[in-house]
């Protein structure tokens, strides 16, 4: 966790200062080097045999007041190790997002907080042979997922943090 916390920090600061303000802007956006993130189909394959009981859910974030779930979910990312391997229910709404470098796509649930100002988001895998975009929901469409919280290691030894999922429910309006 130290390491995730300092490596925050380390981008914060390292977009937050310049020692030579003119050069940075004529040069363009800053681009950080991201650490390499799992590719989704390792941990789709890792988790292809998990079998989730949603009758014995550890967490249900669905049964909690907006506050009390962006206090859990900030919980969560904050205290990974403490979730690891309990089953989660969640409520939000499906975004994905691409990684620039290698093109592959990362899907996410977001949960806004009380005043639907901010969101935080948890990512999560759907083992099987579900294919984007034909098996997922709209971008912005209300899901509630079942999963069971994981941490992985990036090659960098960063903590990865995200929900192999056994279900998806699309909410209808």
């Amino acid at each position: 966790m130290k390491k995730l916390l300092i490596f925050t920090v380390a981008a914060f600061l390292l977009i937050s200062c310049s020692k030579n303000k003119a050069q940075n802007q004529n040069e363009g956006p800053i681009v950080l080097d991201m650490p390499e993130l799992p590719s989704q189909e390792k941990l789709k394959e890792s988790n292809k045999d998990i079998s989730i009981n949603s009758a014995k859910v550890d967490l249900d974030l669905t049964k909690m007041s907006a506050t009390m779930i962006y206090s859990e979910v900030f919980n969560m990312l904050i205290e990974p190790d403490y979730y690891e391997n309990k089953i989660i229910k969640i409520k939000g709404n499906f975004n994905v997002f691409t990684d620039e470098n290698t093109g592959e796509n990362y899907f996410a649930i977001l949960i806004p907080d009380a005043t639907a100002c901010c969101q935080q988001g948890i990512e999560f895998v759907w083992p099987g042979d579900h294919l984007y975009p034909q098996d997922y929901p709209e971008v912005n469409q209300e899901i509630t997922i079942v999963g069971q919280y994981k941490v992985e290691y990036t090659p960098d030894g960063l903590q990865y943090c995200y929900l192999a999922i056994s279900e998806l429910t699309i909410q209808e309006d």
